[in-house]
């Protein structure tokens, strides 16, 4: 009888997103993965809500990617990521230059790095995921990840 496991197509698991932070994030329970920058327009919607504005960008970056692969029908389990810091309703933006030679945190949503000198700008920091708050979501990736097949555990060596 043929083997029918080796018949199917090979996952993939792609990164739709240039930060470092995410990439780094992605490898601590990921040991083989692709990155695909989506280079998508990142601009608010006129009236998005913060919460819209970080769910269709994910979406967006991750169709963009899933399009330009050409991926095929079950080949690939596309999921993507972005986050957007707000304030009373307000999305804050990249960062300002006032803050960006002291924690370099240019592609950070709200302008903060958490995990370096921006923690010292909060009182309070709430997150059931700690690493959502750096860029990437890894309790919530790592569960996907398994219900989709993968090995959510980098291999060892």
């Amino acid at each position: 009888m043929p083997d029918t496991a080796s018949q199917r197509p090979q996952k993939r698991l792609v990164l739709a997103s240039a930060a470092a932070g995410r990439r780094a994030l992605l490898a601590r329970i990921a040991s083989r993965f692709d990155v695909e920058p989506a280079d998508i327009d990142e601009s608010p919607l006129p009236g998005e809500p913060p919460r819209a504005l970080s769910q269709r960008l994910a979406r967006e970056k991750a169709q963009a990617v899933w399009h330009r692969l050409g991926a095929p029908t079950g080949s690939k389990t596309k999921n993507g990521s972005d986050q957007v810091a707000e304030c009373a309703g307000r999305i804050l933006g990249k960062p300002v230059v006032r803050f960006v030679s002291a924690d370099e945190p240019w592609q950070c949503a709200g302008g903060f790095k958490v995990e370096r000198a921006g923690i010292s700008l909060f009182s309070r920091v709430a997150s059931a995921d700690t690493t959502a708050l750096i860029g990437l979501p890894l309790i919530f990736v790592a569960e996907a990840l398994r219900a989709a097949g993968f090995a959510a555990l980098p291999e060892p060596g």
